[in-house]
């Protein structure tokens, strides 16, 4: 579950940089990505997390690379989770891993 949600996220910041840097309103994107039968509750509380700069731990960053880390160590090949924690040990180095999952908007922000 964890592994889904900290993937879900990641994308979810990645996206929401990107319509920031082609000057759409990011607030707008997450209404209308919302609204899509694709959109989870979960993602929907993370980008609003996110918008807000709401970034205060609840399931921190560094908690986010041990969960990844533990499915990888399941034995099968997984390159999007392998790619997925890599962005959030990232975020964990660039000294984001205490904050909330929400906060790997952060790096992602930056274009890093």
């Amino acid at each position: 579950i964890n592994t889904l949600f900290a993937t879900q996220v990641a994308v979810l910041a990645e996206l929401l940089a990107l319509v920031r840097q082609a000057g759409v309103d990011p607030g707008r994107a997450m209404q209308v990505l919302g609204q899509t039968p694709v959109a989870s509750p979960a993602a929907c509380g993370a980008g609003a997390a996110m918008l807000a700069r709401a970034f205060a731990p609840a399931f921190p960053i560094d908690l986010v690379v041990k969960d990844l880390a533990l499915a990888r160590a399941a034995g099968k090949e997984m390159p999007v989770t392998a790619r997925v924690a890599e962005v959030f040990a990232a975020a964990a180095a660039r000294g984001f891993g205490g904050d909330n999952i929400t906060g790997v908007a952060q790096l992602l922000a930056t274009g890093t």
